[in-house]
Formats: C-alpha cells, sequence, structure tokens
C-alpha cells in the first residue's frame, strides 16, 4: 500500500495519519469510528509498535508463559537457522548485516565511554563473578599458576619466624577481596606477595599498587610483605620496615 494512497482519515484520538488501500476499508473505519493500531492496543495491554508487530508493555499471564515453554520444549534450530540469526543481529567488525554504523553514530558511541570508569566495588564484582565462573568448571584458581620457588620462600618464612602462610603448594592460595595471593596467614593477618623481575614493568607494577592498596583498604593486615626477587629486599608495605633474609 502506498503511503501516497488517497484513502486516509486521521485517528480520532491521538491525529495520527492511518492509510487504506480501498475506498470501502475507508468508510467502514469511519462509520465505526476505528482507531489507529496505536491507539487501539494502547493501555494495560501495552500497544503495538512497529513494522514488525512489537509488544510494548504487555505482561503475558503464568499460564501462557507455561503454554509458550512447553512449545519451545525439545525444540533445535537448524544450522542454516543459527546462521541467518547471527547475519541479522551482528556481522563482522560490529556491523549489523548490511548496516555500517556511519563515522558520526562511531565517534558519538566513542565519545559516550571516555571517562568512565568502573567503580572499585564494581570492579570487585567483575572479579568475583569470573571466579565463580572458573570454579563451575573445576579450576581450581588458587593452585593452577603459581611460582615454585615463591612457595619455597614462603616455607623458609614460616620457618624462621614461627608463621602460616599458606600459599600454593600447602592448600593453595587464599582469595582475598577477589584476589589470589602468594601468601596468606589468616591468624595474624599477614599478606604476602613475592615479585619476580617483570613486576618492575611499570604496567605491573601499578596494577601491584592498585591491588596492593584495595588489599590494604579492605582487610587492614597487620603485616603486607612484598620479596624483590631482583634486588632480594623483604619489606613491610604498610611501615616500610626491611626485614633480613
Amino acid at each position: 500500500m502506498s503511503i501516497n494512497s488517497q484513502y486516509h482519515k486521521n485517528c480520532p484520538e491521538c491525529g495520527r495519519v492511518i492509510f487504506y488501500s480501498r475506498k470501502d476499508g475507508l468508510q467502514r473505519s469511519i462509520i465505526e469510528n476505528r482507531l489507529c493500531n496505536f491507539c487501539k492496543f494502547k493501555g494495560d495491554r501495552g500497544f503495538w509498535y512497529g513494522k514488525n508487530g512489537v509488544w510494548l508493555g504487555k505482561h503475558h499471564t503464568n499460564e501462557a508463559k507455561e503454554k509458550m515453554s512447553e512449545i519451545k520444549k525439545g525444540k533445535k534450530f537448524t544450522d542454516e537457522h543459527k546462521k541467518n540469526l547471527s547475519k541479522s543481529l551482528i556481522g563482522r567488525q560490529g556491523y549489523w548485516e548490511g548496516k555500517k554504523l556511519s563515522e558520526n553514530h562511531i565517534k558519538k558511541l566513542s565519545d559516550s565511554h571516555k571517562g568512565k570508569t568502573h567503580s572499585i566495588e564494581s570492579k570487585y564484582k567483575c572479579r568475583l563473578a569470573l571466579i565463580n565462573r572458573l570454579k563451575k568448571r573445576g579450576i581450581e584458581l588458587g593452585k593452577v599458576s603459581y611460582n615454585p620457588q615463591a612457595c619455597q620462600f614462603i616455607d623458609q618464612l614460616n620457618k624462621e619466624r614461627g608463621w602460616n602462610l599458606q600459599h600454593a603448594l600447602n592448600g593453595g592460595e587464599v582469595e582475598l577481596y577477589g584476589y589470589f595471593v602468594d601468601g596468606y596467614d589468616k591468624e595474624r593477618n599477614i599478606i604476602f606477595e613475592y615479585d619476580e623481575p617483570p613486576h618492575q614493568n611499570l604496567i605491573i607494577k601499578n596494577k601491584d599498587i592498585i591491588r596492593q592498596k584495595n588489599l590494604i583498604d579492605k582487610l587492614k593486615p597487620s603485616v603486607f610483605l612484598r620479596y624483590d626477587e631482583k634486588d632480594r629486599v623483604l619489606y613491610d608495605v604498610i611501615t616500610d620496615k626491611k626485614y633480613s633474609i
């Protein structure tokens, strides 16, 4: 139906123009004082929106939901159907199939994200979510990636100072505030971190500082020890006290 159809009228409620393909359809609409689809379905039932007939604001009853669930049970999409769904949603390089974002649109999206950062609590929740996902896969993060030499160093500290620092090889690294620390004595609230030479890298060093600050702020440890493997220095970051090794 052409939008330039000569058969049209205004909706008696909202004033929108309604087009008809035939004269008799227009006449019946005038006689019955019919509303446009937008006004016809507006209200508690929601309203009809767009050419594809999308319901907005509509709530299905529990009975209707159960019926829809039963219909879909056991139903599997064919490979062709999945391919078509994929094409209809998103294509290569973040473009919708056949629709490329304009440079102005891309710039607006970029500008809208500039300067936005996650809060400390938001980052903590993200870390926990990742940990939980990996746990469901049976991955023990406290025993996956560790330095055996660091474990030996911690064992030596425990022996010399009477501590009970737990590490990857004697129970697994302990998770504190979403971080897995190299060593932790729960009773004495002592945290230990072993820094290999790569930790001298500025990017990694800055991450270590943020991690260290978050742990101190949240756990208030009595001692927070770091061992610099390169310079062979053991020190408490809270008091800046150096320990002999």
